[in-house]
């Protein structure tokens, strides 16, 4: 499969030669110099054009480690200073609107849009698009089949589905009013592809790698702060395994990573000496979450950990939009400005897309009991083992992490720009959140006091009660934080696409009704990709074929469906499921057994989960059905 991939995208290379002219094949530029002019990129091998994370570097004739000063670019007002942020100098309401104006507005040139023309993805610009040329670029500024392929959020998160609208005389439907946050058509789909080729012939080339459908936002903070407590959670129940191992030298100590209700295997170590250094862990037994035990719970193959760190990375992808503290304080995209997005206004990008409110269930007028049919059948055949009902946030308090500085001596990257470029691992937010969990649960728990024999499950029994509230305390120095619930904040001084809110439990815990288990699955050769997909930090993949169990809150108003829109309807997207070697496939299978109208009942729960309006937000109207005198 992967040989007649590679072989379609050289003979797509020789049919645009065919059509353009030799001159093209030879690799002349959109004015017509002859490649054989121009500095040109020795032939290399995929080993040598790919990076330690899987993702090609950049043309050695284009990478600049260093390039020239640039000029610092006009932020989109209101602009944010993180400093003052952090100091609570502006109200929510502020770091909420500005925000927004950073996911709805249009990037332009000045505002760091694009590249320059010896960017890093310039020859792939030329060899796609070379009649594209304006004044300032000899070829379409855009590129679309490895990003550069929009200017605005908005752009890819733009529907939120279809209602009748008051006073409507037919079943006729309108687009629902305040888009904003949801998902889009195929239309809209991202490619992914650091190997599109930047010159005819090119070995090792395909023409996509991987493409995705964009997903809604709503209920992103939820999300976000569940999975924080899950990795909090199996990365202490990682430490209790270490800190009895230690106590036993030489004795293999093993316990369950259990998180929420969900199972993500069996964690296992061995120390020799009593520091953690000495310490072999086995991971073999560990399923469904990568080997750093974090929980990503964004983007289909579950390659991200937090709303900040993917919007860095989407920001220069999709816009060539650098942010300062990706590239620090230079020009790497040779476009001569530097500072595209402060680190303030990038926080406040990642407020606003985490503060969406929350999908709500909708059940139109004489559909409940089809809908309550649907809801009984999604257990009984086993949808529910993935798509959990339902979990618990302990503290839904969102932390917004400050990014580490981009040291002034720091090279730019070099690696293309793909939609997750990774990260050390001591600069990762998630891995930062978690042990700030656990030191907090660290310095309240007294595990001096625990028997030597004490099992890991015990050990863990004396952080847990201490492990997210005393966290959330430790991130608070330094970090921005939003309390989920928004208590004590009236509806009227932060924007209405916030609410409603999901309602808080006595002790002032959430219970998130997502549907998902945020866990990793295999679903199957037909729905895989031909490769991994580099994780937001340094080491781990999403390998071929496994994906993060999707959401269903919201469901009814996210078509089209799976990883790459291929599924225009919800039973085509189940039906899917079923493909050879899915874990789905059993479920899958039943679903297909049961009688139509059982089938249609699952589908119109399904359909009920819905994108609200936001709360404020005036429905479209028909023409009265009240004839006029």
């Amino acid at each position: 499969m992967i040989f007649i991939v590679i072989r379609t995208g050289l003979f797509f290379a020789m049919l645009f030669a065919l059509v353009f002219g030799p001159g093209f094949a030879a690799g002349a530029d959109s004015r017509g110099e002859p490649e054989s002019s121009k500095k040109k990129e020795a032939p290399a091998t995929a080993a040598q054009r790919i990076g330690a994370n899987g993702v090609r570097l950049i043309n050695p004739s284009l990478y600049v480690a260093r390039p020239p000063a640039g000029k610092p670019t006009p932020q989109r007002q209101p602009s944010l200073e993180q400093d003052k942020l952090l100091a609570g100098d502006y109200p929510l309401a502020t770091v909420l609107e500005a925000g927004q104006n950073q996911f709805n507005l249009p990037f332009e040139p000045a505002n760091g849009h694009g590249e320059g023309r010896s960017g890093p993805r310039s020859l792939q610009r030329r060899f796609w698009n070379p009649r594209g040329a304006t004044f300032e670029q000899d070829a379409w500024p855009f590129l679309r089949v490895n990003g550069i392929d929009s200017q605005s959020c908005f752009e890819c998160h733009n529907t939120i589905g279809e209602a009748v609208p008051d006073g409507a005389r037919t079943a006729a439907k309108v687009r629902k009013p305040g888009a904003q946050g949801g998902p889009a058509g195929a239309a809209n789909s991202a490619f992914i592809n650091d190997q599109f080729p930047e010159y005819s012939g090119q070995p090792n080339s395909v023409m996509t790698k991987f493409v995705r459908n964009p997903p809604p936002v709503f209920g992103t903070g939820y999300t976000q702060r569940l999975a924080t407590e899950m990795s909090s959670e199996l990365r202490a129940r990682a430490h209790a395994a270490q800190v009895a191992a230690m106590r036993t030298p030489g004795t293999r100590q093993t316990i369950a990573l259990v998180s929420k209700g969900i199972d993500f295997g069996i964690f296992a170590t061995t120390c020799s000496g009593d520091s953690a250094d000495t310490c072999s862990d086995d991971t073999d037994a560990v399923v469904g979450v990568q080997g750093d035990l974090v929980v990503r719970p964004f983007q289909w193959g579950g390659i991200a950990s937090s709303v900040r760190h993917f919007a860095r990375d989407a920001l220069d992808f999709h816009f060539s939009v650098q942010a300062v503290e990706k590239v620090g304080h230079k020009d790497c995209d040779l476009d001569g400005l530097v500072d595209e997005i402060t680190v303030g206004n990038v926080t406040a990008l990642a407020s606003y897309v985490a503060m969406f409110r929350p999908p709500s269930q909708v059940i139109e007028s004489g559909m409940r009991q089809s809908v309550e049919r649907g809801r009984e059948l999604i257990e009984k055949i086993g949808c529910t083992d993935c798509h959990s009902a339902k979990m618990t946030i302990d503290v839904p308090t969102l932390t917004v992490m400050t990014p580490p500085a981009v040291p002034d001596d720091a090279a730019c990257p070099e690696e293309v720009s793909s939609l997750i470029n990774p990260v050390p691992e001591d600069d990762h937010h998630a891995i930062q959140k978690a042990d700030h969990h656990l030191a907090g649960a660290l310095a309240r728990a007294d595990l001096a006091a625990a028997d030597a024999a004490a099992t890991p499950e015990q050990i863990y029994a004396m952080l847990q009660p201490h492990l997210h509230q005393a966290g959330i305390a430790r991130l608070a120095e330094d970090n921005f934080q939003i309390d989920l619930n928004l208590a004590g904040v009236s509806s009227d001084s932060v924007p209405a696409y916030v609410w409603p809110r999901l309602p808080p439990q006595a002790d002032g815990s959430v219970e998130v009704p997502l549907f998902s288990d945020l866990k990793l699955h295999y679903m199957g050769r037909m729905l895989a990709d031909d490769f991994p997909q580099p994780v937001d930090v340094e080491g781990y993949a999403a390998q071929p074929g496994y994906y993060v169990t999707r959401v269903l809150w919201g469901i009814g108003d996210s078509d089209p469906y799976l990883h790459d829109g291929r599924a225009r309807t919800l039973a085509e997207a189940i039906q899917l499921h079923g493909a050879e070697g899915s874990d789905a496939a059993d479920a899958a299978g039943r679903f297909a057994q049961l009688a139509a109208d059982d089938r249609k009942a699952l589908i119109d729960f399904l359909q009920s989960l819905r994108l609200p309006v936001a709360d404020g937000v005036a429905q479209p109207e028909y023409v009265s059905t009240q004839e006029s005198n």
